[in-house]
């Protein structure tokens, strides 16, 4: 019997003079090279096939790089694997721009507000008293600014949208809920503890208990506007809601005080733009009687200290510091105002003032004391912009979806820490939603994406 291979007849013979050579050779590699180089061989021969199938699908890959940014699970890699995530996309894309892929931009006014809230960025490292830090920040805001970049490139339509905020949520979820079963790297272990009342702070894969408050605002207003949207499968919308009433109380657990500000102000926005919804404002009902039944007392404990702010603020250090630090913020930026004393430069130049190291808990103080006045106007313009983007949403009475989604874009508009990623996707949601809604809905999605589609999305 004659065996062919692609066409070419199978000799055992010559394999064997090509299989003895390379066995020995393999042989002779496991006694002398180290384990790790193995380690690197073997890792290698799993990644190149994945590889190779990611290759030539782009999508996947901004799908890949958007989790591994939400969820954060390549602190469990060797190395931290986003930003060779990154390198791999620009290469696939690249591939596909040469086969005729066209790159998109959505929004031209955000473009050029960022670009120039970028060049002032630059600019401000003129007087920095320390340009290396400032430095290194940029290079890490390009890169958060370059995620959204890709983004624009895969949010074209509805369903790609949807998918986008799909694979976020998933990305949140995972960084909330993974902490109770696996346990963190020693490496990024951190213990977060409120010493007078002897509480710890949970904080997920984020590693700061505020920030970690803060996205969870950030995914409130998607698990709800996706619990309250999708119908189908069954459990979708039981679902998400457990999920936004899980985000809630994890909320509760890192004893943010800003936290619960800010979850209080949403669920009063919530239940004014939604006050003719019934079905939303039993949402939001119940959130309220959950706050109040689940929050744990200790819990109350500490928010009540902000009622008690005009009598006791010499008293609570987190409460005086913070409002020494923006009083600092102030005069800094009155003193510079024009370049601002260098994008990450308040701690060196608040030891000036005060003896404590603390960051501005307020983004656009911060933003006016390293940036200065020019650099504190392009962002409330950005900001201005948006809810121009949103309200137009709002107003599209015959498209109930695009309406809807506006309203839950309005509640997710607050301002975290002026340059990290979570800020630039929040400020960048509006764009893109308004030009993946920019059809209505009898107009097929064919019309509004390239070809490959994405996930199959969650029905209406």
């Amino acid at each position: 019997m004659h065996i062919e291979v692609f066409g070419i007849p199978f000799r055992p013979k010559r394999l064997l003079i090509v299989a003895l050579p390379l066995a020995g050779v393999i042989a002779v590699a496991a006694i002398f090279l180290p384990s790790g180089v193995w380690r690197l061989a073997i890792l290698g021969c799993l990644i190149l096939p994945v590889g190779m199938v990611l290759f030539d699908r782009p999508r996947w890959i901004f799908y890949l790089i958007i989790f591994i940014l939400f969820s954060t699970v390549d602190i469990f890699a060797p190395v931290r694997l986003h930003i060779y995530l990154v390198s791999f996309f620009v290469v696939s894309f690249a591939v596909a721009l040469l086969n005729g892929r066209k790159i998109v931009y959505h929004d031209p006014t955000f473009i050029a507000l960022v670009a120039a809230f970028m060049i002032l960025a630059v600019q401000s490292l003129i007087f920095a008293g320390n340009p290396a830090i400032g430095v290194n920040r940029i290079y890490h805001f390009s890169v958060w600014l370059f995620n959204i970049a890709i983004a624009v490139q895969f949010v074209r339509s509805r369903i790609q949208f949807r998918n986008f905020l799909l694979v976020i949520t998933i990305g949140i979820i995972v960084s909330n809920y993974l902490p109770f079963f696996v346990a963190v790297p020693q490496q990024y272990q951190s213990v977060s503890l409120i010493w007078t009342q002897g509480v710890l702070r949970y904080e997920g894969f984020v590693f700061e208990p505020n920030m970690f408050a803060g996205i969870q605002i950030f995914i409130i207003p998607v698990l709800l506007y996706f619990g309250l949207t999708f119908r189908k499968p069954f459990f979708a919308r039981p679902l998400f809601l457990a999920a936004m009433g899980g985000s809630i109380f994890l909320l509760f657990l890192t004893f943010s005080r800003g936290g619960f500000v800010s979850i209080a102000f949403l669920l009063l926005l919530l239940l004014i733009v939604e006050r003719k919804n019934k079905p939303v404002l039993v949402v939001g009902l119940l959130c309220i009687a959950g706050i109040l039944i689940l929050a744990p007392a200790v819990y109350w404990e500490r928010i009540k200290s902000l009622l008690d702010v005009s009598s006791k603020v010499a008293d609570d250090y987190a409460i005086a510091s913070r409002m020494e630090t923006m009083k600092v913020a102030v005069i800094l930026g009155f003193k510079h105002p024009l370049f601002g004393v260098g994008i990450d430069n308040f701690l060196s130049q608040s030891s000036h003032y005060v003896p404590y190291r603390q960051t501005i808990h307020n983004p656009l103080l911060q933003v006016f004391s390293e940036m200065g006045v020019p650099g504190l106007l392009v962002l409330l313009a950005i900001i201005v912009h948006n809810f121009r983007l949103i309200a137009r949403m709002m107003r599209r009475r015959g498209d109930p979806d695009a309406s809807r989604l506006g309203r839950y874009l309005f509640l997710q508009q607050f301002i975290p820490v002026a340059y990290e990623n979570i800020l630039w996707f929040v400020l960048a949601m509006p764009s893109l939603a308004s030009y993946a809604y920019r059809m209505s809905p009898a107009q097929p999605e064919a019309v509004q994406a390239d070809h490959g589609g994405g996930m199959k999305s969650l029905r209406l």
